[in-house]
């Protein structure tokens, strides 16, 4: 079984929100970047930097598999395979796309397509994701001591 690290984004009444990691994958990216002599400060699932309205789908082709933002909190990185199943059970209103269309994923409304995917100066974080940090619990910043 694969562990995962879970950090709760959204909590009303009984409702609770969160985004998730396989712990193994993040552990892997955390050590890429410290042996790359870069200081994680932060961490966020990149899905949540991609455009998002209600009752939409973001879409960005990475090549090998599809980076989706269906929802506030929900971001999912699927293979083509897995993103026509998800769209048929549970169909889009509105679905922008960024790079090639996928095929036999249909929206209700024609879809919205951006040949080009997009560059970094079109991710804009969340106004709500500012306050979220997925560096916690085993994956908690250490603090750096100095001996004097």
């Amino acid at each position: 079984t694969q562990d995962w690290h879970w950090t709760v984004v959204d909590k009303q009444n009984e409702s609770v929100e969160v985004i998730g990691i396989q712990s193994e994958k993040l552990s892997r990216y955390l050590e890429r970047l410290h042996t790359a002599g870069l200081n994680v400060t932060r961490v966020l699932p990149d899905g949540c930097y991609l455009p998002w309205e209600v009752d939409s789908w973001t879409l960005v082709n990475q090549q090998t598999s599809w980076l989706i933002r269906s929802a506030a909190h929900a971001f999912n990185e699927l293979d083509e395979h897995w993103l026509q199943h998800l769209a048929a059970q549970f169909p889009p209103e509105n679905m922008l796309c960024y790079g090639v269309a996928p095929h036999g994923v249909a929206a209700a409304n024609p879809l919205i397509q951006h040949p080009e995917i997009p560059s970094l100066s079109l991710y804009s974080a969340d106004i709500a994701f500012q306050r979220y940090d997925m560096l916690h619990g085993v994956f908690r910043k250490q603090k750096t001591v100095s001996k004097s």
